[in-house]
């Protein structure tokens, strides 16, 4: 449409107007009048039958709409590149949709045989208003019961405006029943057809005797019905068939409000039911996605709740900080990666790493690990390594079943003081010392030592039953007992075997700075050579002293050798204790977080049998996880089962 500059004249309205307005230019408008649409589909224009008894017999005229906002660029000062934009013209204003065939209003006439005039607005019927500016709810509600069976909705359903052959005037327009508006479904696919906040709304004209709504809606796309309507074509009536009945658009609303202050909101909301909702009344913000797999929630206690169905995915050039006072809780139902291209450093005063199933850990360059107290337990335990290089400043313990040492070559053996080997100690064969620790929680496969013996847990140690109090070691359902090593060697000899078959010429060789003895108590001292000579060289005496001694040649009679002598490994000192007392402490567990259970949505289930809530909750190490609507965990629904204290997972939890 032109613009033009009206002024107030004794009820008529002056305007001037662009030359191609042909009978509108410079024409005084003279005449108001009211008028119905007829024909829609013109350009700016639309066809309207005016009221009244004059226009009885009188066709439709055009009429152009009168738009609140225009503005354009004066086209005298339009540039003559058509392919640059500073040279072209240039527009803005706010529009709005054409009035749709029926609607009533006003029209501004340069008088009353003029062909064409301009639609100032419309006139609202008496009772009509229920959608607009949105699809507001209603529990008087035309349906079948199956359909309302369906919806399964206890605090109504969007409805349409009343219809026409049913109100007679006897009952007011808000206690009509009407039919429901096809936005419900939209609403049921969202999860939020329950939801008198996020989902449902009072907000329409007919709500409040002294409304305090401004707002407005777009009409929608046509349903399929057809009905016929009256058209003039070349002054000829004639009836065609049209779709009529919208289907609802987009809406935007600010409500300030019922009597009672609920419903205070502003909403901006599409057709498809995506929205962006500032919601006063319950002092939230909302934005959600057309199908309800997607939204975001600002609570009034400063919580921020988001929702994605598919994935949520966030890139930065730069820096991406995260910071929470108390917890930060990540929890992945398959895998959790985390890479750092060049570092990733974690930090805590106390860190904790739990593999329920297995771990690993590996660097392709070197590794340091440092601890004040370390202690490492396993079932079993291997190393496999180039070089073993262990130091450790004060004492070595090692205490097993048995010990085979194996080396490619040579072996070797120093020490700073003596070296000693005691065999033929049964003690050694009780474990006194207890490795099982009350305070902790065994998990299937850790052994322990507890009176005696070896037990081995067959599954988590604790009773469900008793506040998780833990299960003492003992044969049965959470214990078994481990049999003891079926030893190899059977002996209680000493024995150095040089291996008489190996490929090297191999010696017995003991060399010493002062005496060699060797005593038995009972039985024999033996020193054979099978295929060559015994030597034995002193340079001072060689004494043999028994009660016979057979030499195969007779000799001088021999001085009394040194008395018999018992190995200090025989007689137990506090200091020198054979067998001593070892036990490896077992390390602390790192107990699984705790859990608890989530109420879970799901959408591809039947709405009308529990508003897409499953019957299988969601375990998780959170309280509180966001779900598809209609989700009860939001904050305006129950703060005290939202608030910081009651979402805190060191409280509680199984």
């Amino acid at each position: 449409m032109g613009k033009g500059i009206f002024a107030k004249h004794s009820k008529t309205l002056k305007v001037t107007a662009p030359k191609h307005f042909n009978e509108l230019h410079d024409t005084l408008f003279d005449v108001l009048v009211m008028g119905q649409v007829k024909e829609i589909g013109g350009i700016d224009s639309f066809k309207v039958k005016l009221l009244g008894k004059q226009y009885t017999d009188s066709d439709p005229i055009t009429v152009r709409q009168l738009y609140p906002y225009i503005s354009s660029k004066d086209r005298n000062y339009v540039g003559s590149d058509a392919k640059k934009f500073d040279d072209s013209q240039t527009s803005s204003g706010f529009i709005l949709p054409t009035p749709e065939i029926g609607t009533q209003g006003l029209i501004a006439l340069a008088n009353k045989n003029s062909t064409e005039g301009f639609w100032l607005g419309g006139i609202m019927p008496p009772g009509i208003g229920h959608t607009i500016p949105d699809f507001s709810t209603t529990s008087n509600i035309a349906a079948e019961k199956s359909k309302l069976d369906e919806y399964a909705s206890g605090v109504g359903l969007p409805a349409s405006e009343i219809h026409y052959s049913s109100n007679d005037g006897s009952t007011e327009p808000t206690k009509l029943k009407r039919a429901i508006h096809p936005f419900a479904e939209v609403l049921k696919k969202q999860g939020l057809l329950v939801d008198t906040v996020r989902g449902q709304t009072t907000s329409n004209l007919l709500r409040d005797k002294r409304t305090g709504i401004v707002g407005f809606n777009t009409p929608g796309k046509f349903a399929e019905k057809k009905d016929l309507i009256d058209v003039s074509i070349n002054y000829k009536k004639e009836k065609r068939e049209a779709r009529l009945t919208n289907l609802g658009g987009h809406t935007f609303t600010m409500d300030d409000g019922d009597f009672l202050g609920n419903n205070n909101l502003v909403r901006i909301r599409s057709s498809k039911g995506a929205q962006i909702l500032l919601h006063d009344t319950e002092e939230i913000v909302y934005i959600a996605n057309q199908s309800g797999s997607a939204w975001i929630e600002m609570t009034a206690d400063g919580k921020i709740d988001v929702y994605a169905k598919d994935s949520v995915s966030i890139h930065t050039e730069a820096d991406f900080n995260f910071r929470a006072d108390r917890d930060i809780n990540f929890e992945a139902g398959r895998n959790l990666n985390l890479k750092g291209t060049e570092r990733t450093y974690l930090e805590a005063s106390e860190l904790r790493l739990l593999g329920k199933i297995d771990g690993r850990i590996e660097t392709r360059g070197p590794l340091d690990i440092q601890s004040d107290d370390a202690r490492i337990s396993a079932s079993d335990f291997s190393l496999s390594t180039d070089n073993l290089d262990i130091s450790n400043k004060l004492n070595t313990r090692i205490r097993t079943g048995e010990i085979d040492l194996v080396s490619q070559f040579g072996q070797r053996y120093s020490a700073g003081t003596g070296i000693e080997f005691k065999t033929n100690l049964p003690e050694n064969q009780i474990w006194n010392k207890v490795t099982y620790n009350p305070q902790r929680t065994y998990y299937k496969g850790n052994t322990v030592v507890f009176a005696t013996q070896f037990f081995k847990a067959l599954t988590q140690t604790t009773y469900p039953s008793s506040n998780n109090a833990p299960v003492p070691p003992q044969a049965g359902e959470y214990w078994e007992i481990v049999p003891p090593v079926v030893p190899k060697t059977t002996h209680a000899d000493f024995r150095i075997d040089t291996n008489i078959v190996g490929p090297l010429e191999a010696k017995f060789q003991v060399n010493s700075k002062h005496d060699i003895r060797l005593t038995t108590l009972k039985g024999k001292v033996q020193v054979v050579a099978v295929t060559d000579t015994i030597d034995i060289t002193s340079t001072k005496n060689v004494h043999i002293d028994g009660l016979q001694v057979h030499l195969n040649l007779p000799g001088p009679g021999a001085l009394p050798s040194d008395p018999i002598a018992i190995s200090a490994l025989g007689i137990p000192t506090p200091d020198s204790k054979i067998p001593f007392d070892t036990g490896a402490e077992m390390p602390y567990n790192v107990p699984a977080l705790g859990v608890f259970p989530n109420e879970k949505t799901d959408n591809t289930l039947e709405w009308k049998k529990g508003y897409y809530a499953s019957d299988t909750p969601l375990i998780s190490i959170m309280k509180r996880i966001p779900m598809h609507e209609p989700w009860s965990g939001h904050e305006s629904r129950d703060k005290s089962l939202s608030s910081s204290a009651y979402t805190d997972i060191e409280i509680s939890g199984k």
